[in-house]
């Protein structure tokens, strides 16, 4: 924190000068953004600080730091959404829909997507899924490809969090290039995976993944990996090193792996692992199945069952 009010003390020196040029107050005001929003992770009070110095700069004379302040004062609010009033978070998403359309700046989208992750996140589900779907129509348009192809996939996470109570449909082709039969799972609880190899959380879950398999198979239980790696060899690597029974899907065609990978579009995933949840009937009961929330399900879904065997499994 030292080294942050260091830099907000030097910033603010700059910012006092007369006759700065406008380069070096670009960068002054770059710096004390960046070091407020630091300071702003570890201690929350530092939140209105930030919007308080965005505030002030928005009307600047110069057109470029007035209009970086009103990126970062939309960059501030979205980061902050779940503590606005109902009416200013509808405002709020209004507000970046109008400045996304207006522009499709990178900064603009990372404060939408900060947005409407944070209405999802607070349980704002009706909200989250508007938002979404706003962002998604906007893009279409878009020039820039990488954002262009953001469209789907914010289609998608408005389907995937109204996904509970809902079935989910999943097609493609398996790791060993076959085609993928989803209804020869009705009948059995399913924990669909959206994972990959270089993913640490979902490395990390595999042990739990795997120890719930052993314990639930016989009962119905079954795993389906949607793999989100761009090399077949190192799936498959993986998978042998680490005895993973389960299917998993993957895509030969280049266009359409890891991030693209056209389940992970479908269902606008984001961020990895995302572990759903699937009844025997195919209706979705949990998006965020991992570690005890996964064992807990299971038991209510198949009831309880006795990890001994399981464990004798293993041995």
């Amino acid at each position: 924190q030292g080294i942050q009010n260091a830099i907000l003390t030097a910033a603010d020196q700059l910012l006092e000068l007369k006759d700065l040029e406008d380069a070096t107050a670009m960068t002054a005001v770059q710096s004390k953004f960046r070091a407020l929003s630091s300071l702003a992770k570890y201690d929350r009070t530092f939140l209105p600080k930030v919007v308080e110095f965005a505030e002030s700069l928005k009307d600047d004379p110069r057109e470029s730091i007035a209009k970086f302040a009103a990126s970062q004062l939309l960059s501030s609010k979205a980061a902050n959404i779940a503590q606005l009033e109902p009416a200013e978070q509808e405002e709020l998403i209004a507000e970046l829909a109008k400045t996304l359309a207006d522009g499709h700046e990178q900064a603009v989208f990372s404060a939408s997507i900060t947005a409407a992750r944070g209405l999802e996140r607070s349980g704002k589900i009706e909200s989250a899924a508007n938002a979404y779907l706003t962002f998604a129509k906007i893009l279409e348009t878009a020039t820039d490809p990488r954002l262009k192809r953001y469209g789907p996939k914010l289609a998608g996470s408005a389907l995937r969090i109204t996904l509970p109570g809902n079935k989910m449909e999943i097609e493609g082709e398996t790791a060993s290039e076959e085609a993928f039969n989803w209804k020869s799972y009705r009948g059995k609880v399913v924990l669909v995976d959206f994972w990959a190899t270089w993913c640490g959380p979902c490395v990390q879950e595999l042990p739990n993944v795997k120890k719930n398999y052993e314990i639930y198979h016989e009962r119905g239980f079954e795993v389906v990996g949607i793999n989100m790696d761009t090399t077949k060899a190192k799936l498959e690597k993986f998978v042998t090193d680490r005895e993973i029974p389960w299917t998993n899907l993957f895509c030969t065609d280049k266009s359409t792996q890891g991030w693209d990978h056209p389940m992970a579009t479908k269902f606008g995933v984001l961020a990895i692992p995302t572990a759903i949840l699937v009844d025997k009937e195919g209706k979705v009961v949990s998006l965020n199945a991992r570690g005890p929330a996964l064992t807990k399900a299971l038991a209510e879904l198949l009831g309880p069952a006795d990890a001994s065997a399981a464990e004798e499994k293993t041995k």
